[in-house]
């Protein structure tokens, strides 16, 4: 008889206790989103940021490779030993990072650097993949 005392009489609906912990979970996962977008968006942000001087650099080292394969003067210097004919050819660009200043860091000098190996014209012995 006493078991029937402390019962609650069944009512369809949740109680405020459920109610609010289902509230708190969905707050804790809406805000752990806000904080995954903010994240996506800032690290875009950065890329594009960096897109321009990384081009620019390439573009530096086609531009390098181009003037070596015409034999033109460049800034290239002959890798000797290995075989005639062969440049190690280099490019780099020196570019300030404003994105740390914005938050709340100070600016950065960051530098990319592109190097590789090119020939005026196809080196005896080197197979070259189509």
């Amino acid at each position: 008889m006493s078991s029937t005392i402390f019962r609650r009489p069944w009512r369809p609906g949740f109680t405020l206790g459920e109610v609010l912990l289902a509230i708190l979970f969905i707050s804790i996962a809406f805000f752990a989103f806000a904080s995954l977008q903010q994240r996506l968006i800032y690290s875009s942000w950065k890329t594009e940021l960096r897109n321009e001087p990384r081009e620019s650099c390439h573009s530096a080292l086609i531009k390098q490779q181009l003037g070596v394969r015409q034999g033109e003067e460049v800034l290239a210097e002959q890798v000797l030993g290995v075989n005639p004919g062969l440049y190690h050819v280099k490019a780099q660009v020196k570019w300030i990072d404003k994105s740390a200043s914005r938050a709340g860091g100070y600016e950065q000098e960051q530098t990319y650097i592109f190097e590789t190996y090119t020939a005026p014209k196809r080196i005896a012995g080197w197979k070259v993949e189509k």
